[in-house]
Formats: C-alpha cells, structure tokens, sequence
C-alpha cells in the first residue's frame, strides 16, 4: 500500500517565546505610566469638584446670610443675634435649614456662623463661617470671612 503524498510544507514561522516576553515588556512599560497619570488625574478632578461645591455653598451661605439679616437692621446686636448659627447644605449648595438629624448624607455639610471677635464699630459687618464636611464624620474644614455691609453703610 502505498500512502498518500503528505502535503508540501510551508514556511510555518511563529513568534519565540523571546519576542513575546519582549512585546510584553514593552507594553507593559509603556502602560504603567499611563495608569500613575489616570490616578494624579482622578485625584485632581476630585478636588475640583470639592472646591466647585464649596463655592457654592459658600455663596448659598452668603445669600442666606443676607437674607436673614435683611433690611433696616439698625445694630451690631440685632445682626448678630438674627445670624442663625448652624445650617446645613446639600451637594450643590441647596439650603436644607438650621436643624437636620444626619441620616448617613455623605453630600452634607454643616456651616457654623459665628460673628468676628474683633467686631468693633470699624469691623462691625464681618462675620466667620466655617464649612465643615463630609457628613456624617466632618473630618474637614474650611473657613471664610464675610462683610455684609460695604464700608461706609449707615445703619
């Protein structure tokens, strides 16, 4: 019995175990770097997106501030005892009142109102908040001094 004629072989070429550690080695070092950046970026935009939100609270916190002070006060005392003391804002600055129980609200922060210590006749507008967040823990601060009068006003 004679067996069939076994096909023509052809130049069957295929990768060696060396070329593809090396292609590997060269997409991993090009890799890494690109995942170290992702994360500086990721960190960055996270904080931006705290300071964009603190922003807005604290002009949530002014505006509440002015509105509660109002028109025709006509004493240092009278403003400060119309400042309400602590308030709460959520994410985006919205106003939620004065007195809020924390119910697991990670987008919660607290601001507590308090008049300058030094608030004399020269410096009788200022007024310090601090923002305080995140809920439930407000692990961080910051400050900020506001004047709600210009200087010169009259009241």
């Amino acid at each position: 019995m004679n067996r069939p004629p076994s096909p023509p072989k052809r130049g069957r070429r295929a990768f060696t175990l060396v070329e593809v550690v090396l292609a590997i080695g060269i997409v991993a070092f090009c890799v890494v770097p690109l995942i170290g950046a992702l994360s500086v970026a990721y960190q960055q935009g996270r904080e931006a997106q705290e300071k964009t939100e603190l922003a807005l609270v604290f002009q949530s916190v002014e505006a509440v501030l002015r509105g509660s002070v109002g028109r025709g006060t006509n004493s240092f005392a009278s403003l400060q005892a119309s400042l309400p003391q602590t308030n709460y804002f959520a994410q985006g600055g919205q106003y939620l009142g004065t007195n809020l129980a924390v119910s697991g609200n990670t987008n919660l922060y607290r601001c507590v109102i308090t008049t300058n210590a030094l608030a004399t006749t020269a410096h009788r507008s200022g007024v310090r908040v601090v923002v305080q967040y995140p809920a439930p823990s407000y692990q961080k601060s910051v400050t900020n001094q506001f004047s709600l009068f210009s200087y010169g006003t009259r009241w």
